[in-house]
Order: structure tokens, then C-alpha cells, then sequence
């Protein structure tokens, strides 16, 4: 429950239309090092940046705090108490406990880390447009607005550059295209010529043929009389 206390008021404010980006970094950050103080050394979290934050190894276990002091949430702590209290359970059953814990809770880490938009420059430079970090930093937001404006362009740049190679691949497959439909119509050209030719051929062919047939026929006709 603690948990899920914990992850709630961020998906919340998050799933929303309204432009809420430059918090997210920021938001996304305190989220994240909120889970792990239950379970990591302070001197791990002192000063770590938001890129840090989402490649530090949570399963090294020597990050980890003993696991006596390891933050399972009121409700948990008050329960594992009275259990005990009832000779219920033992100490060794509330360290396995505990460590369940840090293990489920490294599993939720992980996966934070592994899908989390703090490993993109753009979403950590963009807090920038936050006004509290205007006010607390304005060093690091010219420095950030900076790199958004270069990003951008350079953006800009790969996106025309993109557009003109595919205008010059477009332009080369009409010329293609034109290249090739201009043959075809010079092969149909010569094979009209062709047949053309072949027809005329095969007319006289037919022509002499009529005549030596008519030749052969009076001849006959003639011996015949005799």
C-alpha cells in the first residue's frame, strides 16, 4: 500500500493532456529516490544526478542498508511488531520479510529504469521551462536552452536533409522510369517497322506464288488440248 501511495499522485498528475513535460524530469527523480531510501544507503542517493539515478545497479547488494533498517511502511513495521509481540514469528522470518521486500522493490526499480525517459537528454533538459528550476538554477536553464535550440536544429538540418535525398531518389527513378518507357517505345517502333516489312514480304511471297500456280494451271491446259 505504501507503495502504491507513492506511485499514484505521480501517474495521476501525469495522464493528463496538459503540458506538464518540463516536471517530469524533476517529478520522475524524487519518485525514483523515494523508493530506493527505503532500501539504499544514503551516501548512494547523496548528489546523484537523473541520468545516474536510472543506471545505478540497485541489485549490487552492498548499496543496500541492512535490512533491519529497511522501510516497509507503517502498517508493515506495526504488524511485524505485534507478530512478534504474540510470539508469532521470529527474527529470522521478519528478515526474510524484509528482504522480499527490497527484492520486490528492486524488480519495480528496474523496471522504472528500464523504460524511464531520464535516460533521454531532451526530457532532462527540458525541465529548464520549469519555473521553480528558472528561479533555483538559471545557470543550468540557459545552459539546457541551449542545447534544446541546438538539438532542435539540428533536428531541423537532418530533416532536410532527409527530404532532399528523397527528392533526389524520387528524381532519379522518374529519369529511370522516363529512360526505360523511352526504350520501350523504340522497341514497339522497330517492331512495327518489322512486322510491317514482314507483311509486305509475305504479300509478294503471295503475289509470285498466284502467278506460278496460274502459269502451271495453263500449261496443263494446254498439253491436255494437244
Amino acid at each position: 500500500m505504501a507503495i502504491t501511495r507513492t506511485f499514484s499522485p505521480f501517474l495521476t498528475f501525469f495522464q493528463t493532456d496538459a503540458p506538464v513535460i518540463p516536471f517530469l524530469a524533476k517529478d520522475l527523480t524524487e519518485l525514483m529516490k523515494g523508493l530506493l531510501r527505503r532500501f539504499v544507503k544514503k551516501e548512494v542517493l547523496k548528489d546523484i544526478s537523473p541520468l545516474q539515478l536510472v543506471r545505478l545497479d540497485v541489485s549490487d547488494k552492498q548499496s543496500w542498508v541492512n535490512l533491519k533498517e529497511v522501510n516497509v511502511g507503517l502498517g508493515a513495521e506495526s504488524l511485524l511488531k505485534e507478530l512478534q509481540k504474540q510470539k508469532k514469528i521470529g527474527e529470522l522470518t521478519v528478515l526474510e520479510f524484509r528482504n522480499d521486500c527490497v527484492k520486490v522493490m528492486c524488480t519495480i526499480i528496474q523496471k522504472v529504469q528500464d523504460k524511464s525517459p531520464l535516460k533521454y537528454p531532451v526530457v532532462r533538459q527540458v525541465a529548464c521551462l520549469d519555473p521553480s528550476m528558472m528561479i533555483s538554477d538559471p545557470d543550468w536553464c540557459k545552459n539546457s536552452m541551449t542545447k534544446l535550440v541546438q538539438r532542435s536544429r539540428y533536428r531541423m538540418h537532418l530533416d532536410q536533409q532527409k527530404k532532399m535525398k528523397v527528392t533526389d531518389d524520387q528524381a532519379k527513378k522518374r529519369k529511370a522510369l522516363e529512360d526505360d518507357i523511352e526504350d520501350l517505345k523504340k522497341k514497339k517502333r522497330i517492331l512495327v517497322l518489322q512486322i510491317k516489312d514482314a507483311d509486305q514480304l509475305a504479300e509478294e511471297a503471295e503475289g509470285k506464288a498466284g502467278t506460278l500456280m496460274a502459269h502451271l494451271i495453263t500449261k496443263s491446259n494446254t498439253e491436255e488440248a494437244i
